[in-house]
């Protein structure tokens, strides 16, 4: 901290890698240098932007509009009757 004591209420620019969350949030700027900002543009005193998109959520990709996992994957492993099952088991069998 007593490196950065000179920069205190200065402009400064920070140099580094932005990391960003799924939704496309900073998350942290790894920082690898601190410098004086006199000299560096306007354009630079904003946040960062990701280089794509954000990640696409699940429910997009749902099937025939069904909510959480269903509508995800279609029919869940347990949501077909004792009947059903046991008939897929003799079929397994011949």
């Amino acid at each position: 901290m007593g490196d950065l004591r000179d920069f205190l209420e200065r402009r400064i620019a920070v140099l580094g890698k932005a990391i960003f969350r799924p939704s496309g949030r900073l998350l942290r700027i790894e920082v690898e240098s601190v410098e004086p900002g006199d000299g560096f543009s306007a354009y630079w005193s904003r946040l960062p932007k990701p280089d794509q998109a954000p990640a696409r959520r699940a429910r997009a990709h749902t099937q025939e509009g069904l909510p959480g996992v269903s509508g995800f994957f279609g029919t869940w492993p347990g949501d077909e009757t004792e009947e059903e099952l046991l008939a897929a088991l003799r079929a397994l069998r011949g």
